[in-house]
C-alpha cells in the first residue's frame, strides 16, 4: 500500500512491513491509530500503533513518534506499557508493536461506574504514580496524564492492575546513562501540550516544565476517581484551561 493512499480503515487485512497482519482497527486519535494484528514470526498478538497518513509529513509529528517508541522502551515498570518492536516499513508507515491489553481505561471505568471506592481509587493512584516516579527518575515527564491513558487490566489475580499509555509528547529533560546517542527535545516554544480537563498551570501559560505537571494531572484524576467529576468543568477547552491556570 502506496504512501499517499494510506487510511486507516484500509489497512484491516494488510501486513506491514512483512511483519505483522492487521486484525482489527482498535481506535484513532490526532496522531496515529491503533491495531490489533498479528506478529507472524512468533505468532503474538499485540497492539499496534501506525502514525496517520497525513501527519507523516510533518517532521516535528514523525520524530514524536519515533521519540515516543524509544523512550518507552526504555521504560522498565510492571505497570508500564510493554513495546515489543517499533519501525518504518519500506512504503514509509511507521509503527509501534506494544502488548495487547484487555480490559478498560480509567475514563471508561468513571463514565460506567461514577466514583470509586476509595481503596480502588487508592490502588490505582499507587500503581500509577509508581510508574511516573521511574519515568521522572530517567528525566521523562509524560505531560498527558488523563484517564484515558490509564489502563485497567487483569494481571495475577488483579481486576484493576494499571498500564500507563502514551509517551507521544514525553518530553526528556535530562540525558542519563543508556539514552547516549539520542538528542531529544521536541518541545516547540510556546506550544501546548496536554489535554484541558488535567493540564497543569505550567502547560497551559507554556512555561517551563517538569514533573510536578505529571503530578498536578493526577492529582485531578484522584479528584475524579474520589468525586466522579473532574475538579473543574465548562463547556469551551479555553474557559477550562483559565481555571486552571487562575484558580488552581
Amino acid at each position: 500500500m502506496g504512501q499517499s493512499q494510506f487510511q486507516a480503515a484500509e489497512l484491516v487485512g494488510a501486513v506491514v512491513d512483512d511483519r505483522f497482519e492487521i486484525l482489527e482497527k482498535l481506535g484513532e486519535g490526532g496522531m496515529g491509530a491503533v491495531f490489533k494484528a498479528r506478529q507472524i514470526s512468533v505468532d503474538r498478538i499485540v497492539a499496534l500503533k501506525i502514525l496517520l497518513h497525513d501527519q507523516r509529513g510533518d517532521p516535528i509529528s514523525v520524530e514524536r513518534f519515533r521519540h515516543e517508541a524509544y523512550l518507552a522502551s526504555r521504560l522498565n515498570h510492571p505497570n508500564a506499557i510493554v513495546i515489543h518492536d517499533f519501525g518504518q516499513s519500506a512504503d514509509g508507515l511507521l509503527y509501534i508493536a506494544m502488548e495487547f491489553l484487555e480490559g478498560e481505561t480509567l475514563k471508561e471505568r468513571i463514565e460506567r461506574t461514577g466514583s470509586l471506592p476509595v481503596k480502588s481509587a487508592l490502588g490505582i493512584a499507587s500503581q500509577t504514580l509508581r510508574v511516573l516516579a521511574e519515568a521522572h527518575r530517567m528525566g521523562l515527564i509524560h505531560r498527558d496524564v488523563k484517564p484515558d491513558n490509564i489502563f485497567l487490566t487483569s494481571i495475577e489475580g488483579d481486576p484493576d492492575f494499571v498500564k500507563v499509555l502514551d509517551f507521544g509528547i514525553a518530553k526528556l529533560t535530562a540525558v542519563r546513562d543508556g539514552f547516549d546517542g539520542y538528542q531529544g527535545g521536541l518541545t516547540v516554544k510556546g506550544k501546548i501540550h496536554g489535554t484541558p480537563k488535567y493540564m497543569s498551570p505550567e502547560q497551559i501559560l507554556a512555561t517551563p516544565t517538569d514533573h510536578r505537571a505529571d503530578i498536578y494531572s493526577f492529582g485531578c484524576i484522584m479528584h475524579e476517581m474520589l468525586t466522579g467529576r473532574p475538579p473543574f468543568e465548562a463547556n469551551s477547552s479555553t474557559k477550562l484551561m483559565m481555571s486552571h491556570a487562575q484558580q488552581a
